[in-house]
């Protein structure tokens, strides 16, 4: 042990060559993580997660909820549309453990869009809805 401490001691470029290497290779692996443990998958729906004002009643929400859908239908071709559903509100407290949600109140939801039939990649239909 003490002889390899020595010749590191002498040599100070290996130490330091190892490092930059360790750290070239964490910044290559930092930038693809996503790609290669996350890869981007197309399973034909979109989720969206819509938030009215606070304090909006659930029957303005509602209407709220048919803007969005009727915006949905005016990007996607009507032959490309599926089946858009709509959740509103939080779900029942039991349903929580079993529910993915990010709903809080009765003033947001989520609404799901289907396409049985694809001409295009989901991710460009995703774009026309970020940009509205």
């Amino acid at each position: 042990m003490a002889r390899i401490a020595q010749f590191l001691l002498g040599w100070k470029v290996f130490p330091v060559a190892g490092l930059i290497f360790a750290l070239a290779l964490s910044m290559f692996a930092g930038t693809n993580v996503g790609r290669e443990f996350f890869p981007e998958a197309d399973a034909g729906m979109i989720r969206l997660y819509v938030r009215a004002p606070t304090g909006l009643r659930l029957e303005e929400t509602a209407r709220k909820f048919a803007d969005v859908q009727h915006e949905i239908r005016s990007i996607i071709p009507e032959g490309e549309v599926g089946f858009i559903a709509e959740a509103i509100g939080s779900p029942e407290p039991i349903n929580l453990a079993w529910v993915e949600s990010g709903v809080v109140g009765s003033f947001d939801g989520e609404s799901s869009y289907s396409s049985p039939v694809r001409t295009r990649p989901l991710r460009d239909t995703s774009a026309k809805f970020a940009k509205n």
